[in-house]
């Protein structure tokens, strides 16, 4: 179940996100931006709370919200399970962290493209009914000597998975 979800989520992501980020930021022409295409990934924590913890920024944080089941059916269980991925900026231009937030959150959204392939374990289906996904951006203020812009973007999907006969 959850489990399954995030390490596949999580392994499709630490594979491609860089990638898929400098591929995007090639085709809109974003390349003098200085755009950083790098994060920090880590399972299972917000990217909020590792960052409030003091690491480095970007970073990139895969982790489970909730799964819905049923009791097992001839010996396998199909679930749902809800995965939230967060992409957490920090920079002295407003614009350019909310710009740098909006292209994590396309690279991010070609992972989840990928989930569901020949190869992916008991994952059956990632986000295949419309509107599955949400994509919720946030931008905060920190003051200081230098202001500190926070740009956040939040990628909810659904991942559909089906438990090996036990």
């Amino acid at each position: 179940m959850l489990y399954d979800a995030i390490e596949r989520s999580f392994a499709e992501i630490d594979a491609h996100f860089e990638a898929d980020f400098a591929a995007l930021i090639t085709q809109k022409a974003l390349g003098g931006l200085g755009l950083v295409t790098t994060a920090l990934r880590i399972k299972r924590q917000t990217a909020e709370v590792f960052v409030a913890r003091k690491a480095t920024v970007p970073t990139i944080g895969v982790y489970g919200i909730q799964a819905t089941t049923r009791a097992k059916d001839q010996g396998k269980r199909d679930s749902r399970n809800t995965i939230g991925v967060d992409y957490y900026a920090t920079g002295t231009d407003a614009t350019k962290v909310q710009k740098q937030v909006e292209l994590a959150s396309e690279a991010l959204l070609q992972s989840v493209d990928r989930l569901c392939t020949p190869g992916s374990g008991g994952i059956f289906g990632a986000a295949v009914q419309d509107d599955d996904i949400a994509v919720e951006l946030s931008d905060g203020y920190l003051e200081g000597k230098v202001p500190l812009y926070i740009g956040v973007a939040t990628v909810t999907f659904p991942v559909d998975d089906r438990d090996d006969p036990v």
